[in-house]
């Protein structure tokens, strides 16, 4: 039910936005096979083809619901904080063979990592945030867990920079904060108002509302912003203005104008989609109740 639940809520959209983006330059056969199927991001030749760039990651989060129950399962059977060192160690062999960005690897290159092996240790760091959060008995000691996040810069080189190490730091900082009851009063306190602005943000209907639409956001921005862009380019006002002016114009417009089409596809698209995945589990998988 979890596969037919996420199919159900990310293909509709999806495969819409996928067929608009063909509108802009039409590919073959074998592409949009490529595509329909979530593939195409083991293949450095078909990964980066489409005109819609964002729909690079779509891929890759394809690959980790396909791969995450064994990980899961595998948990039983050896120790947590082995199978998570595999993973890193997958992954550092992964970069070596298939670089991507500006580090080419030996066997090709990726220009973004849309090969699951290639940053599976990232994908590792969310699982033992995930199994610490709700107290799993799978979950490594806290020591282990810091030091499987501490190897994330070591295995991929081209993620070492302030900006990564930083986010590092805050998620090690989260994986201290979620300790219920552990640590020094300081830490308790700090812990006490992160379940408060936590509360507040999950019930605040607003937040929710950008929530739902967050998907339709991310796949059709970059259509609104092709379609902007030339606009604005031949318009006399727009370039009496000064760069960071031009710059605030376009995100504005770019953010009330895609809102305005992800209104109607959530709607029409994603929630039918949705109900559809519920009404096929309701059908067909969910036992009946004795």
């Amino acid at each position: 039910s979890f596969y037919i639940r996420r199919f159900f809520r990310i293909t509709p959209l999806y495969y819409i936005a996928f067929f608009v983006s063909l509108w802009f330059m039409p590919r073959s056969f074998d592409f949009i096979l490529m595509y329909l199927t979530y593939l195409y991001g083991l293949f450095t030749y078909y990964s980066e083809l489409t005109s819609n760039p964002p729909l690079w990651s779509i891929t890759l989060e394809m690959q980790f619901y396909v791969v995450t129950p064994f990980i899961f399962i595998a948990c039983r059977f050896v120790r947590p904080a082995l199978l998570f060192f595999g993973c890193a160690v997958l992954s550092s062999i992964s970069n070596c063979l298939w670089g991507w960005g500006d580090y080419p690897g030996l066997l090709g290159e990726f220009i973004h990592p849309t090969f699951l092996p290639l940053c599976l240790n990232l994908f590792v760091i969310g699982i033992l945030l995930g199994l610490h959060y709700l107290k799993s008995t799978h979950a490594p000691s806290l020591r282990v867990s810091l030091a499987l996040m501490a190897l994330t810069p070591l295995v991929c080189p081209r993620l070492f920079h302030i900006i990564f190490c930083t986010v590092l730091g805050a998620m090690a900082l989260i994986l201290l904060l979620l300790r219920q009851g552990e640590g020094p009063p300081f830490i308790r306190w700090i812990k006490k108002l992160k379940d408060q602005f936590l509360d507040r943000i999950t019930g605040n209907r607003l937040i929710k509302l950008l929530a739902d639409y967050s998907f339709g956001l991310y796949v059709f921005h970059s259509f609104v912003l092709k379609g902007l862009g030339p606009i604005f380019a031949v318009q006399p006002w727009f370039h009496a203005l000064a760069l960071p002016w031009q710059t605030l114009f376009v995100t504005v417009s770019t953010l009330i104008l895609t809102y305005l089409i992800v209104m109607v596809t959530f709607n029409l698209i994603e929630k039918p989609g949705v109900w559809l995945g519920r009404k096929i589990i309701d059908s067909y998988f969910r036992a009946p109740a004795c």
